[in-house]
């Protein structure tokens, strides 16, 4: 059964919803998807989400992904203490320090990460996670790529890591199908905004 975060009924085809998101993600070209990425670095490094945490999870993006290119350089730059996922061989993420750009190796499906031997960092100590999704909702929900890396990062972290989605605002929608593993988030932030949720 298919619910949501209160127990309604949220019925739906997931896969035709990735479909869907990926196409219009994947249709942002060029100066735009640069735009955004440097307006989503922007707005969420002067929120307070960003000046209250210490040690900060992001990602490297794929081809059609929002980069993120901007968003770790100041991370980086400002001394946060940055970690990226690596895919492990049982398909599970590990996190590792990263300190210079120029560290990360391709690994897991030819995306970039750290290199096995990079400081471990555990997932109760990030304070702040930025995560990726094929899109999100309103209600919080992420969907993923269906392999469920990061609904099984999720379950890891502490109760006061803050869980942040980034996409292209064109990837956010009113209402996505959910089950009852799926992790929700806690703010999207796009190249409009920083949307908290459960606010107007």
């Amino acid at each position: 059964m298919v619910v949501d975060r209160g127990g309604v009924d949220r019925g739906g085809d997931k896969q035709a919803w990735r479909a869907r998101l990926r196409a219009v993600r994947a249709a942002v070209e060029g100066e735009a998807r640069q735009a955004a990425a440097e307006a989503v670095a922007a707005r969420l490094t002067a929120s307070p989400l960003w000046a209250a945490a210490g040690t900060i999870l992001a990602y490297a993006a794929t081809a059609t992904e929002l980069p993120t290119l901007p968003l770790l350089s100041v991370a980086l730059a400002g001394h946060k203490r940055l970690c990226l996922p690596r895919v492990a061989a049982d398909g599970d993420l590990i996190l590792h320090r990263v300190e210079a750009l120029e560290g990360l190796v391709p690994g897991y499906r030819g995306l970039l990460e750290p290199a096995a031997d990079a400081p471990r960092v555990a997932p109760a100590e990030v304070d702040l996670a930025v995560v990726p999704g094929v899109g999100f909702d309103r209600d919080g929900v992420r969907l993923g790529q269906g392999g469920g890396h990061y609904d099984r990062l999720l379950a890891r972290f502490a109760p006061t890591c803050v869980v942040c989605g980034a996409a292209f605002a064109c990837q956010v929608v009113a209402r996505l199908p959910s089950h009852p593993h799926d992790r929700p988030v806690a703010y999207v932030v796009t190249e409009q905004s920083l949307l908290q949720i459960g606010t107007t």
